[in-house]
């Protein structure tokens, strides 16, 4: 493992530069004067375990990962967890992460406006786990996002600005639960469209408190 946490005054961590690969897992959490995470440049993968990137609340981006290309192993449920960086406004630096095993939450960024770096080409994202959007108020839409096919649950909460579930999932996907709720703006589920099947087995199909949606077009 790689733990960053709980270091207030942690503003420099380019000392890590010669790491291209670890073997567990990733986590940098808590360290409050970080603003980037040049240092990682050199990093491509991470064999084993997940990424975390949580509560570091003057992080604005995360441009120093551009070499990742592989997170997790098969059976992973964490995969990648982008949590709580209130400064964070965009996922530019995952651009290269082709495979994903595991889930991918993206949680609670207050100022985060683009997903449109991800795109996740040669895993099915989280048979064990799923797809999180939950509470990023800046968000407008998912443009631009790929994923190649979800095998998980997908849950879309309370993003207040999100207009347009618009990301592409290339492949069908068979998905254990489908979540929208509490997003005031929503008007477009025009990306759900390859998603054939939803067996229940995590919720079901749930579509609640949606002030703006008028239809489920969409839903092929």
């Amino acid at each position: 493992d790689l733990l960053i946490k709980d270091n207030p005054l942690l503003n420099d961590i380019s000392g890590l530069s010669a790491i291209t690969s670890i073997n567990r897992n990733l986590e940098i959490s808590n360290n409050d004067s970080l603003l980037n995470l040049n240092g990682l440049n050199n990093l491509s993968t991470i064999n084993y375990g997940y990424l975390s990137i949580m509560d570091n609340a003057l992080l604005t981006q995360v441009d120093a990962l551009q070499n990742l290309t592989s997170v997790g192993i098969l059976g992973n449920v964490e995969g990648v967890l982008i949590v709580n960086n209130t400064a964070l406004t965009s996922l530019n630096g995952l651009g290269a992460m082709a495979t994903l095993k595991g889930s991918l939450t993206i949680r609670n960024n207050p100022a985060l406006v683009d997903l449109s770096a991800l795109n996740i080409t040669s895993y099915p994202i989280a048979a064990s786990g799923g797809f999180y959007l939950e509470n990023n108020d800046s968000l407008l839409n998912l443009t631009g996002m790929f994923m190649q096919s979800i095998n998980g649950q997908i849950q879309v909460l309370g993003n207040d600005l999100l207009q347009a579930i618009d990301f592409t999932i290339a492949n069908p996907s068979v998905v254990s639960s489908l979540l929208i709720d509490n997003n005031l703006a929503l008007q477009s589920l025009s990306g759900l469209g390859t998603v054939t099947q939803i067996n229940g087995s995590f919720g079901g199909f749930r579509v609640i408190n949606n002030d703006s949606l008028q239809n489920l077009n969409g839903l092929n």
